[in-house]
Protein backbone atom coordinates (compact mmCIF):
# COMPACT_ATOMS: atom_id res chain seq x y z
CA UNK A 1 0.00 0.00 0.00
CA UNK A 2 0.97 3.51 -1.28
CA UNK A 3 0.70 5.89 1.70
CA UNK A 4 2.22 10.05 1.11
CA UNK A 5 2.94 11.46 4.33
CA UNK A 6 4.38 15.61 4.85
CA UNK A 7 7.85 16.25 6.44
CA UNK A 8 9.17 19.53 8.27
CA UNK A 9 12.62 20.57 8.97
CA UNK A 10 14.43 22.97 9.84
CA UNK A 11 17.61 23.76 7.86
CA UNK A 12 21.27 25.36 9.68
CA UNK A 13 20.28 28.94 8.67
CA UNK A 14 16.82 28.53 10.62
CA UNK A 15 14.82 28.07 7.53
CA UNK A 16 11.89 25.96 7.70
CA UNK A 17 11.22 23.58 5.26
CA UNK A 18 9.07 20.84 3.61
CA UNK A 19 8.29 18.15 1.66
CA UNK A 20 5.54 15.70 0.98
CA UNK A 21 7.06 11.59 0.61
CA UNK A 22 5.46 8.85 -0.75
CA UNK A 23 6.06 5.65 0.92
CA UNK A 24 5.31 2.05 -0.64
CA UNK A 25 6.32 -1.71 -1.29
CA UNK A 26 7.42 -2.66 -4.69
CA UNK A 27 6.57 -5.57 -6.44
CA UNK A 28 9.07 -7.72 -4.42
CA UNK A 29 8.20 -6.12 -1.60
CA UNK A 30 10.94 -3.39 -0.69
CA UNK A 31 10.21 -0.36 0.59
CA UNK A 32 11.07 2.34 -1.57
CA UNK A 33 10.16 6.30 -1.18
CA UNK A 34 9.87 8.60 -3.14
CA UNK A 35 9.57 13.07 -2.55
CA UNK A 36 8.28 15.90 -3.82
CA UNK A 37 7.82 19.55 -3.44
CA UNK A 38 3.88 19.66 -3.70
CA UNK A 39 1.25 17.59 -2.19
CA UNK A 40 -0.71 17.61 -5.80
CA UNK A 41 2.81 15.83 -7.62
CA UNK A 42 2.89 12.94 -4.39
CA UNK A 43 -0.61 11.92 -4.40
CA UNK A 44 -0.64 11.96 -8.21
CA UNK A 45 2.56 9.31 -8.02
CA UNK A 46 0.71 7.62 -5.28
CA UNK A 47 -1.86 6.57 -7.20
CA UNK A 48 -0.44 6.08 -10.40
CA UNK A 49 2.03 3.82 -8.41
CA UNK A 50 -0.10 1.63 -7.03
CA UNK A 51 -1.86 0.90 -10.66
CA UNK A 52 1.22 0.22 -11.80
CA UNK A 53 2.20 -2.43 -8.61
CA UNK A 54 -1.32 -3.92 -9.08
CA UNK A 55 -0.68 -4.42 -12.83
CA UNK A 56 2.71 -5.83 -12.21
CA UNK A 57 4.37 -3.03 -14.50
CA UNK A 58 6.28 -0.86 -12.24
CA UNK A 59 9.73 0.17 -12.20
CA UNK A 60 11.64 2.26 -9.59
CA UNK A 61 13.97 4.91 -11.11
CA UNK A 62 16.59 3.65 -9.45
CA UNK A 63 16.10 0.29 -11.64
CA UNK A 64 15.58 1.88 -14.36
CA UNK A 65 18.04 3.87 -17.36
CA UNK A 66 17.66 6.15 -20.08
CA UNK A 67 16.51 4.80 -23.47
CA UNK A 68 19.82 5.96 -24.62
CA UNK A 69 21.84 3.93 -22.26
CA UNK A 70 19.98 0.93 -22.93
CA UNK A 71 20.32 1.38 -26.82
CA UNK A 72 24.43 1.47 -25.91
CA UNK A 73 23.90 -2.00 -24.23
CA UNK A 74 22.03 -3.34 -26.95
CA UNK A 75 23.66 -1.96 -28.83
CA UNK A 76 26.99 -3.92 -27.89
CA UNK A 77 24.79 -6.92 -27.92
CA UNK A 78 24.14 -6.80 -31.34
CA UNK A 79 27.92 -5.96 -32.27
CA UNK A 80 28.87 -8.97 -30.14
CA UNK A 81 26.39 -11.13 -32.02
CA UNK A 82 27.48 -9.56 -35.84
CA UNK A 83 31.49 -11.18 -34.96
CA UNK A 84 30.01 -13.94 -33.83
CA UNK A 85 27.94 -14.34 -37.16
CA UNK A 86 25.10 -14.64 -35.29
CA UNK A 87 22.42 -13.57 -36.94
CA UNK A 88 23.20 -10.33 -37.28
CA UNK A 89 24.50 -9.13 -40.60
CA UNK A 90 26.69 -5.39 -41.28
CA UNK A 91 24.00 -4.13 -43.27
CA UNK A 92 20.90 -4.89 -40.69
CA UNK A 93 23.22 -3.59 -37.80
CA UNK A 94 24.11 -0.29 -39.60
CA UNK A 95 20.02 0.38 -40.25
CA UNK A 96 19.29 -0.39 -36.85
CA UNK A 97 22.45 2.26 -35.35
CA UNK A 98 21.84 4.91 -37.92
CA UNK A 99 17.90 5.15 -38.21
CA UNK A 100 17.96 4.81 -34.11
CA UNK A 101 20.37 7.48 -33.70
CA UNK A 102 18.89 9.55 -36.65
CA UNK A 103 15.39 9.34 -35.99
CA UNK A 104 14.68 8.13 -32.37
CA UNK A 105 17.05 9.19 -30.19
CA UNK A 106 17.06 13.11 -30.83
CA UNK A 107 13.87 13.03 -29.11
CA UNK A 108 13.43 10.14 -26.45
CA UNK A 109 16.49 9.36 -25.92
CA UNK A 110 17.28 11.49 -22.79
CA UNK A 111 13.93 9.64 -21.36
CA UNK A 112 14.02 7.23 -18.73
CA UNK A 113 12.46 4.18 -20.00
CA UNK A 114 10.10 3.86 -17.12
CA UNK A 115 8.84 7.27 -17.70
CA UNK A 116 8.77 6.88 -21.33
CA UNK A 117 4.57 7.77 -22.50
CA UNK A 118 2.52 6.98 -25.35
CA UNK A 119 2.88 10.71 -26.15
CA UNK A 120 6.47 10.85 -26.30
CA UNK A 121 6.91 7.47 -28.68
CA UNK A 122 4.20 9.72 -30.72
CA UNK A 123 6.62 12.83 -31.13
CA UNK A 124 8.72 10.35 -32.77
CA UNK A 125 6.21 9.32 -35.59
CA UNK A 126 5.21 12.77 -36.41
CA UNK A 127 8.86 14.14 -36.89
CA UNK A 128 9.43 11.20 -39.04
CA UNK A 129 6.11 11.40 -41.04
CA UNK A 130 7.06 15.67 -41.35
CA UNK A 131 10.67 14.45 -42.31
CA UNK A 132 9.02 12.73 -45.65
CA UNK A 133 9.12 9.10 -44.14
CA UNK A 134 6.11 7.03 -45.71
CA UNK A 135 3.98 5.28 -42.98
CA UNK A 136 5.46 1.77 -43.57
CA UNK A 137 8.71 3.06 -43.07
CA UNK A 138 7.70 5.39 -39.93
CA UNK A 139 6.56 1.75 -38.59
CA UNK A 140 9.23 -0.28 -39.49
CA UNK A 141 11.73 2.50 -37.42
CA UNK A 142 9.20 1.96 -34.46
CA UNK A 143 10.48 -1.84 -34.09
CA UNK A 144 13.88 -0.41 -33.88
CA UNK A 145 12.79 1.47 -30.37
CA UNK A 146 10.80 -1.46 -29.85
CA UNK A 147 13.63 -4.18 -29.94
CA UNK A 148 15.75 -1.65 -27.76
CA UNK A 149 13.18 -1.97 -25.05
CA UNK A 150 12.26 -5.34 -25.02
CA UNK A 151 16.05 -5.80 -24.25
CA UNK A 152 15.48 -3.43 -21.33
CA UNK A 153 12.38 -5.48 -19.97
CA UNK A 154 14.65 -8.95 -20.45
CA UNK A 155 17.49 -7.01 -18.46
CA UNK A 156 14.70 -5.56 -15.79
CA UNK A 157 15.24 -2.01 -16.44
CA UNK A 158 11.20 -1.31 -17.28
CA UNK A 159 8.37 -3.73 -17.06
CA UNK A 160 6.40 -2.99 -19.96
CA UNK A 161 7.16 -2.03 -23.75
CA UNK A 162 4.78 1.39 -24.62
CA UNK A 163 5.85 1.36 -28.14
CA UNK A 164 3.78 -1.94 -28.96
CA UNK A 165 0.92 0.59 -27.81
CA UNK A 166 1.88 3.01 -30.19
CA UNK A 167 2.42 0.34 -33.15
CA UNK A 168 -1.26 -0.86 -32.49
CA UNK A 169 -2.75 2.22 -32.49
CA UNK A 170 -1.22 2.96 -36.25
CA UNK A 171 -2.65 -0.31 -37.31
CA UNK A 172 -1.51 -2.39 -39.94
CA UNK A 173 -0.21 -0.78 -42.98
CA UNK A 174 -0.50 -1.99 -46.37
CA UNK A 175 2.65 -3.30 -48.63
CA UNK A 176 3.57 -0.64 -51.06
CA UNK A 177 2.13 -1.75 -54.35
CA UNK A 178 5.01 -2.84 -56.82
CA UNK A 179 4.74 -2.08 -60.18
CA UNK A 180 5.52 -5.78 -62.22
CA UNK A 181 5.81 -6.63 -65.68
CA UNK A 182 3.36 -7.40 -68.55
CA UNK A 183 3.62 -11.37 -69.58
CA UNK A 184 4.76 -9.50 -72.99
CA UNK A 185 6.88 -7.93 -71.43
CA UNK A 186 8.62 -10.96 -69.66
CA UNK A 187 8.92 -12.25 -73.09
CA UNK A 188 10.88 -9.35 -74.87
CA UNK A 189 13.31 -9.13 -71.67
CA UNK A 190 13.96 -13.35 -72.21
CA UNK A 191 14.50 -13.00 -75.76
CA UNK A 192 16.87 -9.46 -75.48
CA UNK A 193 18.93 -11.21 -72.76
CA UNK A 194 19.88 -13.92 -75.08
CA UNK A 195 21.68 -11.47 -77.25
CA UNK A 196 24.83 -9.80 -76.36
CA UNK A 197 24.59 -5.77 -76.81
CA UNK A 198 26.63 -3.82 -79.08
CA UNK A 199 30.78 -3.73 -77.92
CA UNK A 200 29.30 -5.27 -74.59
CA UNK A 201 31.17 -7.37 -72.36
CA UNK A 202 30.02 -11.28 -73.30
CA UNK A 203 30.50 -12.20 -69.94
CA UNK A 204 28.21 -9.45 -68.61
CA UNK A 205 25.97 -10.12 -71.00
CA UNK A 206 25.72 -14.12 -70.07
CA UNK A 207 25.11 -12.85 -66.49
CA UNK A 208 22.45 -11.00 -67.11
CA UNK A 209 20.97 -13.92 -69.03
CA UNK A 210 21.04 -16.37 -65.98
CA UNK A 211 20.16 -13.89 -63.40
CA UNK A 212 17.03 -12.85 -65.55
CA UNK A 213 16.06 -16.24 -66.21
CA UNK A 214 16.67 -17.64 -62.69
CA UNK A 215 14.33 -14.83 -61.33
CA UNK A 216 11.46 -15.43 -63.62
CA UNK A 217 11.50 -19.08 -63.51
CA UNK A 218 12.38 -19.51 -60.07
CA UNK A 219 11.42 -16.63 -58.16
CA UNK A 220 15.09 -16.17 -56.58
CA UNK A 221 15.96 -12.86 -54.95
CA UNK A 222 19.28 -10.71 -56.37
CA UNK A 223 21.59 -11.66 -53.03
CA UNK A 224 20.35 -15.35 -53.53
CA UNK A 225 21.49 -15.73 -56.98
CA UNK A 226 24.74 -13.80 -56.15
CA UNK A 227 25.33 -16.87 -53.48
CA UNK A 228 24.93 -19.44 -55.49
CA UNK A 229 27.38 -21.85 -55.17
CA UNK A 230 27.56 -25.07 -57.91
CA UNK A 231 27.09 -27.59 -55.10
CA UNK A 232 23.33 -25.69 -54.76
CA UNK A 233 22.98 -26.51 -58.50
CA UNK A 234 21.28 -29.97 -59.47
CA UNK A 235 21.39 -30.66 -63.06
CA UNK A 236 20.33 -33.85 -62.71
CA UNK A 237 16.95 -33.16 -61.05
CA UNK A 238 16.56 -29.52 -62.02
CA UNK A 239 16.23 -28.09 -58.47
CA UNK A 240 18.78 -25.07 -56.69
CA UNK A 241 18.85 -25.47 -52.99
CA UNK A 242 18.82 -22.41 -51.81
CA UNK A 243 20.74 -21.97 -48.17
CA UNK A 244 23.01 -18.32 -48.72
CA UNK A 245 22.73 -14.85 -49.44
CA UNK A 246 25.03 -12.28 -49.88
CA UNK A 247 24.09 -8.70 -48.42
CA UNK A 248 24.67 -5.25 -49.97
CA UNK A 249 27.69 -5.01 -48.18
CA UNK A 250 29.39 -8.48 -50.08
CA UNK A 251 29.00 -10.68 -46.44
CA UNK A 252 27.19 -14.23 -47.09
CA UNK A 253 24.77 -15.36 -44.75
CA UNK A 254 21.96 -17.28 -44.26
CA UNK A 255 18.39 -16.52 -44.67
CA UNK A 256 16.39 -14.65 -42.71
CA UNK A 257 13.78 -17.00 -41.40
CA UNK A 258 13.53 -20.99 -41.63
CA UNK A 259 11.23 -21.14 -44.60
CA UNK A 260 14.35 -19.39 -46.80
CA UNK A 261 15.98 -22.37 -46.71
CA UNK A 262 14.45 -24.18 -49.49
CA UNK A 263 15.20 -26.47 -52.86
CA UNK A 264 13.76 -24.83 -55.85
CA UNK A 265 12.96 -26.70 -59.27
CA UNK A 266 13.92 -25.31 -62.35
CA UNK A 267 13.42 -25.67 -66.17
CA UNK A 268 15.00 -27.54 -68.35
CA UNK A 269 16.55 -24.72 -70.85
CA UNK A 270 18.31 -23.72 -67.74
CA UNK A 271 20.90 -26.72 -67.75
CA UNK A 272 22.63 -25.16 -70.98
CA UNK A 273 22.81 -21.60 -69.55
CA UNK A 274 24.30 -23.30 -66.05
CA UNK A 275 26.62 -25.36 -68.30
CA UNK A 276 27.74 -23.10 -70.72
CA UNK A 277 28.56 -20.25 -68.03
CA UNK A 278 30.74 -23.38 -66.12
CA UNK A 279 32.41 -23.87 -69.60
CA UNK A 280 33.14 -20.07 -70.25
CA UNK A 281 32.78 -17.85 -67.96
CA UNK A 282 33.27 -19.06 -64.56
CA UNK A 283 36.47 -18.30 -62.51
CA UNK A 284 37.59 -21.32 -60.48
CA UNK A 285 37.04 -20.21 -56.60
CA UNK A 286 37.46 -21.81 -53.23
CA UNK A 287 33.58 -21.48 -52.64
CA UNK A 288 32.56 -22.39 -55.80
CA UNK A 289 30.12 -19.54 -56.55
CA UNK A 290 28.78 -18.91 -59.86
CA UNK A 291 29.37 -15.96 -60.33
CA UNK A 292 32.76 -14.87 -58.59
CA UNK A 293 34.62 -11.94 -60.47
CA UNK A 294 38.05 -13.33 -59.48
CA UNK A 295 41.14 -10.87 -60.48
CA UNK A 296 39.03 -8.05 -61.46
CA UNK A 297 38.03 -7.78 -57.96
CA UNK A 298 36.78 -9.93 -54.82
CA UNK A 299 33.60 -9.18 -54.12
CA UNK A 300 30.86 -11.28 -55.30
CA UNK A 301 28.40 -8.17 -55.31
CA UNK A 302 30.39 -6.67 -58.49
CA UNK A 303 28.49 -7.61 -61.70
CA UNK A 304 30.19 -9.14 -64.39
CA UNK A 305 31.74 -6.75 -66.95
CA UNK A 306 30.35 -3.76 -64.81
CA UNK A 307 27.71 -2.73 -62.57
CA UNK A 308 24.88 -4.64 -62.30
CA UNK A 309 21.94 -1.66 -62.22
CA UNK A 310 23.67 -0.64 -65.34
CA UNK A 311 23.27 -3.89 -66.93
CA UNK A 312 19.49 -4.25 -66.20
CA UNK A 313 18.59 -1.13 -67.26
CA UNK A 314 20.33 -1.30 -70.45
CA UNK A 315 18.56 -4.80 -71.49
CA UNK A 316 15.12 -3.25 -70.11
CA UNK A 317 16.02 -0.16 -72.71
CA UNK A 318 16.98 -2.89 -75.57
CA UNK A 319 13.47 -4.20 -74.20
CA UNK A 320 11.78 -1.32 -75.03
CA UNK A 321 10.57 -1.41 -71.20
CA UNK A 322 10.14 2.41 -70.83
CA UNK A 323 10.60 3.79 -67.07
CA UNK A 324 7.83 4.11 -64.90
CA UNK A 325 8.69 8.24 -64.84
CA UNK A 326 11.82 9.67 -65.04
CA UNK A 327 14.62 8.31 -63.41
CA UNK A 328 11.84 5.63 -62.22
CA UNK A 329 12.35 1.76 -63.69
CA UNK A 330 10.84 -1.39 -62.61
CA UNK A 331 13.11 -3.18 -60.18
CA UNK A 332 14.89 -6.43 -60.61
CA UNK A 333 12.90 -7.75 -57.60
CA UNK A 334 9.82 -7.22 -59.93
CA UNK A 335 10.34 -10.32 -61.82
CA UNK A 336 9.99 -12.06 -58.23
CA UNK A 337 6.49 -10.60 -58.42
CA UNK A 338 6.14 -11.33 -61.78
CA UNK A 339 6.72 -15.13 -61.22
CA UNK A 340 4.87 -15.42 -57.92
CA UNK A 341 1.45 -14.04 -59.34
CA UNK A 342 2.35 -16.34 -62.78
CA UNK A 343 2.53 -19.38 -60.23
CA UNK A 344 -0.47 -18.27 -58.72
CA UNK A 345 -2.62 -17.59 -61.70
CA UNK A 346 -1.66 -20.59 -63.01
CA UNK A 347 -3.45 -22.69 -60.66
CA UNK A 348 -0.21 -23.63 -58.31
CA UNK A 349 -1.48 -24.17 -54.89
CA UNK A 350 -0.72 -20.60 -52.93
CA UNK A 351 1.05 -23.01 -49.74
CA UNK A 352 3.51 -24.17 -52.34
CA UNK A 353 3.75 -21.05 -54.25
CA UNK A 354 5.25 -19.68 -50.13
CA UNK A 355 7.36 -22.35 -49.81
CA UNK A 356 9.02 -21.25 -53.39
CA UNK A 357 9.41 -18.05 -53.00
CA UNK A 358 10.92 -19.29 -48.40
CA UNK A 359 7.61 -17.60 -47.07
CA UNK A 360 6.84 -18.61 -43.65
CA UNK A 361 3.57 -18.08 -44.32
CA UNK A 362 0.99 -17.78 -47.26
CA UNK A 363 -0.66 -14.74 -46.00
CA UNK A 364 2.67 -12.70 -47.02
CA UNK A 365 2.60 -14.67 -50.63
CA UNK A 366 -1.00 -13.11 -50.95
CA UNK A 367 -0.50 -9.66 -49.71
CA UNK A 368 3.15 -9.01 -51.38
CA UNK A 369 3.20 -10.76 -54.70
CA UNK A 370 -0.65 -11.65 -55.75
CA UNK A 371 -0.22 -9.51 -58.75
CA UNK A 372 -3.40 -9.65 -61.24
CA UNK A 373 -2.35 -11.47 -64.75
CA UNK A 374 -5.73 -12.68 -65.55
CA UNK A 375 -6.79 -12.09 -68.48
CA UNK A 376 -10.73 -11.08 -68.87
CA UNK A 377 -11.89 -13.74 -71.29
CA UNK A 378 -10.59 -15.99 -68.41
CA UNK A 379 -12.43 -13.98 -65.26
CA UNK A 380 -15.61 -14.48 -67.87
CA UNK A 381 -14.87 -17.88 -68.11
CA UNK A 382 -15.06 -18.36 -64.38
CA UNK A 383 -18.00 -16.17 -63.94
CA UNK A 384 -20.04 -18.18 -66.23
CA UNK A 385 -19.10 -21.54 -64.58
CA UNK A 386 -19.76 -19.99 -61.55
CA UNK A 387 -23.44 -19.24 -63.12
CA UNK A 388 -23.99 -22.71 -64.38
CA UNK A 389 -22.94 -24.60 -61.09
CA UNK A 390 -26.02 -21.84 -58.60
CA UNK A 391 -28.12 -21.23 -61.60
CA UNK A 392 -28.16 -24.30 -64.44
CA UNK A 393 -31.44 -23.16 -65.91
CA UNK A 394 -30.46 -19.44 -66.66
CA UNK A 395 -27.44 -21.26 -68.42
CA UNK A 396 -27.63 -22.99 -71.63
CA UNK A 397 -24.63 -24.76 -71.62
CA UNK A 398 -21.42 -25.12 -69.35
CA UNK A 399 -18.33 -23.95 -70.31
CA UNK A 400 -15.17 -24.94 -70.07
CA UNK A 401 -13.97 -24.75 -66.42
CA UNK A 402 -10.85 -22.82 -66.19
CA UNK A 403 -8.14 -23.06 -63.19
CA UNK A 404 -8.22 -20.83 -61.03
CA UNK A 405 -6.05 -19.55 -57.27
CA UNK A 406 -5.95 -22.35 -55.44
CA UNK A 407 -5.06 -22.96 -51.59
CA UNK A 408 -4.12 -25.78 -49.79
CA UNK A 409 -4.21 -26.37 -45.72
Amino acid sequence: MATTRKRTWTTATGESKEAWVVTYADSEGKRRTKTFDRKKDADAFRTTVAVEIRNGTHTPNSMTKTVRTIYDEFSMVLERRNRDGASMGDVTLAHFKGDMERHILPLVGGIRANQLSFDDVMRVVDRMRTNGLSARTVKSRLYYLRNTLDFGIRRGYIATNITSAVMKELGPIRAAKVATFTTDEISRLLNVARTKKYNGSARAAAQIEIFVNIAVFCGLRKGEIYALAWDAIDLTNLVISVRKSITRKNEIKGPKTEAGVRDVPFPPHLVDLFRSWRLEHYRINEGGYLFYVGVQGSSLKKFAGGDMAHSWYDLMARADIPPLAPGKHKHFHSLRHFAASYWIDSGLPVTEVAHMLGHATFDETLQTYAHPLVKRDRQINVLNGMAFDLRPEQVATKPRRSIGVTCST
